[in-house]
C-alpha cells in the first residue's frame, strides 16, 4: 500500500494507489474502522503541540502480522502539494524548498519519519520517530558522547548539561508538565506513570556498525488492556524540547 495525502489546515486530502495487501483496520467499538494515515494525523496533532505544518504524509506498508497489527512506515514532508515536483535543470528556476526535492523521497524523512505498529484494540501499537523535527538538537551531545567511549553515564550527563537543554536532570518536573499523557492513552492504550521518569546517556557498539549514542528521558508505564502475559509500556522523549521519540511494549 503507498499513500500520498495531503494536509490543509487539520484536514487530510488522501490519495491512493493500491500496490499489494489489504489494509489492516481496527473494530474496537471505540474507534471503529479507520485510516491509518488519519490516525497518524491526530495523534500527531495531539503529541506534537507545535507540528503546524502544511505537506504531504506518505505511508509505505511494510507488513501486517495477525495479533500484531501493521507495520508502517510514515513520512511528513513539510511543503506543499506540488512543491516538490521540479522540472529538471530550468534556468532561473527557483530553490526547492527543504526537504522537497522530488515527488517521493528515496529515503525516510530529514524533517520527521515514523515507524508505526497499528492494532485492532488501540490504534497504534508502537511508534517511532526520527529526523530533524525530533533529533536535530540533540545530535551533538550524542556526537560528543559517541566521540567518548571511556566515558561514565556521570559524564554523559555531563555533556548534555553543557548544552543547556530546557529538560536536563534539574527540569524533570518541566518535563512532565509537557507530557502528552492523555493523547499516549487514547492512542496506545499505554497508560504513563510519571513518577518512574529517568533520564539517561547510552552508548553501545556492535562491528562493523558505528556506535550508536544518545539521551533521553524514559518513562514506563502499564497497558489500560493488560494481559496476564505481558502488561509494560515505556515512552521515550528528546531532553532538549521534550518531543516524543518513541513509545514501545518493553
Amino acid at each position: 500500500m503507498c499513500v500520498r495525502a495531503t494536509i490543509r489546515n487539520g484536514s487530510l486530502l488522501v490519495m491512493v494507489s493500491l500496490l499489494f495487501g489489504p489494509v489492516l483496520m481496527s473494530q474496537d467499538k471505540g474507534w471503529g474502522s479507520y485510516d491509518r494515515l488519519l490516525v497518524t494525523e491526530k495523534f500527531l496533532n495531539s503529541a506534537y503541540a507545535e507540528l503546524k505544518i502544511s505537506g504531504l504524509l506518505i505511508l509505505r506498508q511494510e507488513g501486517i502480522h495477525d495479533g500484531m497489527g501493521a507495520l508502517n512506515e510514515i513520512d511528513v514532508i513539510s511543503c506543499h502539494t506540488g512543491s516538490g515536483v521540479y522540472g529538471g535543470n530550468v534556468p532561473g528556476a527557483p530553490a526547492p524548498p527543504p526537504y522537497c526535492t522530488g515527488l517521493y523521497p528515496s529515503g525516510p524523512s530529514e524533517f520527521l519519519s515514523l515507524e508505526i505498529t497499528f492494532s485492532k484494540k488501540y490504534p497504534i501499537r508502537d511508534f517511532a520517530a526520527g529526523g530533524s523535527f525530533v533529533r536535530s538538537r540533540s545530535m551533538g551531545v550524542s556526537k560528543e558522547i559517541a566521540d567518548h567511549p571511556e566515558w561514565s553515564q556521570e559524564q554523559r550527563i555531563n555533556a548534555l548539561k553543557q548544552a543547556n537543554p530546557r529538560f536536563g536532570p534539574e527540569n524533570k518536573q518541566g518535563l512532565l508538565r509537557i507530557i502528552p499523557l492523555e493523547a499516549i492513552r487514547n492512542f496506545t492504550g499505554c497508560s504513563l506513570q510519571l513518577k518512574t521518569a529517568t533520564l539517561s546517556a547510552w552508548r553501545y557498539e556492535t562491528q562493523p556498525d558505528p556506535p550508536n549514542a544518545g539521551v533521553a528521558w524514559r518513562i514506563q508505564g502499564k497497558y489500560l488492556d493488560a494481559s496476564k502475559g505481558h502488561d509494560f509500556c515505556s515512552a521515550t522523549f528528546e531532553p532538549f524540547d521534550g518531543r516524543l521519540l518513541s513509545i514501545t511494549d518493553h
